[in-house]
């Protein structure tokens, strides 16, 4: 059987934001598309796990139904299916299956599914949720028709997750079946290092990378730190770039970028570049822009790796250890406050020339005053 390629899987999932756009904002996208595609790949897995069991028992159902059959359990009315053929309050049918899905595997899958307000009709209409339910419906997603390999390595990843998100599944990362913890477990709370890492490891061995995050992430102590000095030493970090606030839609925050190489250029290795970018923005009453000449100024500091004053840093491993790993841009970019205030010795020559003009002004005030007397 002929699989899914990576170009429709593209399409399939560009149409389904298509579908999306208008009703909800742009950053929320990923919020409803890939809570939606893992439902339909669970169902569709769950249908092929069937369908063998039944070929090996003879056609015996309830062997075929037993959880023993199956990677992920799927209670009833949780079927992807259930849903395919629910015409009203369709949001409410989805947000049941996925805490359905949730629960019975909770071992697993606790909170996978996300918060999403499926249930808000203001948003997600019946018929919007019907029209992407039947988009998802056009492909097959059991592993006869996807590379059952979840975790691809790629010539270039380039992401921009959720910030600081809570309840990512710490629980499971020290163990995490695909090797993905290659530098420690991010807090319970924060899983911005746990994206990081899953990036990292999606590189292949030419590999390039680039994420945005929250700035803390560059600082945060504790476990979070740990991890940093880790993926330090490992010397793929090859540049941190402030950029300005407000640039993202969904938050007012400023963002960094990570830019990891899996193979540094000589002349790169042990080194780390710091951009501020913070200033390289045009204001705006909402939102603020990122203009081309914005892109370009930030690019030709990026390209030309050399120390700019006030906007670049090139740090060496001892400065970076030095600061105990801390990535925080200050630390490396000193701003030069231009200082054009007089000395001492100036303002009092100053105020001793104002005074003086104060006095003959007085004096000649005097004079015109008493031509009225």
């Amino acid at each position: 059987m002929e699989k899914i390629t990576l170009s429709q899987l593209e399409q399939y999932l560009s149409k389904a934001a298509w579908i999306l756009k208008g009703p909800v904002d742009a950053s929320d996208f990923k919020v409803y598309i890939f809570p939606l595609l893992f439902f339909k790949r669970i169902s569709d897995v769950y249908d092929e796990e069937y369908r063998l069991a039944l070929e090996e028992s003879d056609g015996d159902k309830d062997y075929a139904a037993l959880p023993e059959m199956h990677r992920f359990e799927i209670p009833q009315d949780c079927h992807w299916q259930d849903i395919r053929e629910t015409t009203t309050n369709v949001g409410a049918a989805i947000e049941s299956a996925l805490r359905g899905i949730e629960q019975a595997n909770q071992e697993y899958l606790y909170g996978i599914f996300g918060d999403a307000q499926w249930s808000n009709k203001n948003k997600l209409s019946d018929a919007l949720l019907i029209d992407l339910v039947e988009h998802f419906s056009q492909y097959v997603l059991g592993n006869q028709n996807v590379d059952p390999d979840m975790l691809r390595t790629f010539d270039c990843v380039i992401a921009n997750p959720p910030f600081s998100l809570k309840g990512w599944g710490a629980e499971n990362w020290a163990n995490d079946p695909y090797d993905r913890n290659i530098a420690g477990v991010p807090p319970k709370g924060n899983g911005d290092m746990a994206w990081v890492q899953h990036m990292v490891k999606s590189m292949n061995s030419t590999g390039r990378m680039t994420v945005v995050l929250p700035h803390g992430a560059l600082f945060r102590k504790a476990a979070e730190g740990q991890i940093r000095k880790q993926l330090l030493e490992q010397d793929m970090l090859e540049a941190v770039i402030g950029l300005g606030p407000n640039v993202f839609y969904g938050t007012q925050l400023a963002a960094c970028v990570m830019v990891f190489k899996q193979n540094k250029p000589a002349d790169k290795k042990g080194k780390v570049l710091f951009i501020d970018a913070s200033d390289q923005i045009r204001a705006g009453r909402a939102q603020n822009f990122l203009e081309p000449n914005h892109v370009q100024q930030i690019y030709d500091w990026y390209h030309n790796y050399q120390d700019v004053e006030n906007y670049v840093k090139v740090a060496s491993n001892a400065d970076l250890e030095e600061n105990d790993y801390n990535l925080n841009i200050p630390l490396y970019v000193e701003k030069i406050i231009e200082d054009n205030l007089p000395s001492v010795e100036e303002a009092m020559a100053d105020l001793k020339q104002a005074w003086q003009a104060s006095l003959v002004a007085e004096e000649k005030f005097k004079q015109v005053l008493k031509g009225f007397l």
